[in-house]
């Protein structure tokens, strides 16, 4: 069992930095980059995607063109992509409390000129999408935030107002994520469940830090 915590970024700020790949150089690097996934095999449950597991989600929304990229030089040193499931999972709000209701126009306002999250009317869907795929490595943070201002930059042009990370309690990332940019925390548990016969134990877990795949949760 290990504490893991998520980070809601506001991102109706333009980013700093903007990719400007072609898309078919995109498609290239992107599997180029899925086939390497080096930094993935220093974490615990992070994602490990076929090529036939990444195209079967391009249904569900998941696209070559929704992913970023950090380059040092001509070579990729950051990755993520940005996943609005929309399509098929929503937070719909149905109501706010009385005092809250009466104060939404005011803080959307103040929102408006801080860079805050507006409060939605009710009935509307949240403009949230998820940062997935995220490769970055905790030792170079500088590549981790312009990563991220890219990825605030491209939701910004799609008209997504909230970005939603996911890292354990002892990532370094999460610190630097917590320093540099502003947001919510949503903290949670992560069990292991083994059922009879299958599956694993708590014994292979290696003290990898865990990076388990926010999108999935």
């Amino acid at each position: 069992m290990q504490e893991c915590k998520q980070q809601r970024r506001e991102s109706n700020r333009p980013a700093s930095t903007v990719s400007t790949q072609k898309t078919t150089e995109k498609q290239t690097a992107t599997e180029r980059f899925l086939r390497k996934r080096r930094h993935n095999c220093q974490q615990q449950l992070a994602p490990f995607w076929s090529q036939d597991e990444f195209a079967a989600l391009q249904t569900p929304g998941l696209r070559l063109e929704d992913f970023q990229f950090t380059h040092d030089g001509r070579q990729i040193v950051a990755c993520a992509a940005l996943w609005d499931q929309r399509a098929f999972k929503q937070t719909v709000i149905r109501g706010y409390a009385p005092s809250l209701a009466r104060a939404r126009p005011l803080l959307n306002v103040i929102a408006r000129f801080t860079g805050g999250a507006r409060l939605p009317a009710i009935g509307e869907t949240l403009a949230n999408a998820y940062v997935t795929q995220l490769a970055a490595d905790p030792d170079k943070p500088d590549r981790l935030i312009r990563l991220v201002n890219d990825l605030r930059g491209a939701a910004t042009r799609r008209r997504i107002e909230l970005l939603t990370l996911g890292f354990a309690a002892n990532d370094p990332r999460l610190a630097v994520v917590r320093r540099h940019f502003r947001g919510r925390e949503y903290r949670s548990r992560l069990y292991i469940v083994r059922w009879p016969d299958c599956g694993g134990t708590m014994a292979e877990l290696d003290g990898r830090i865990l990076a388990p795949e926010v999108a999935w949760l």
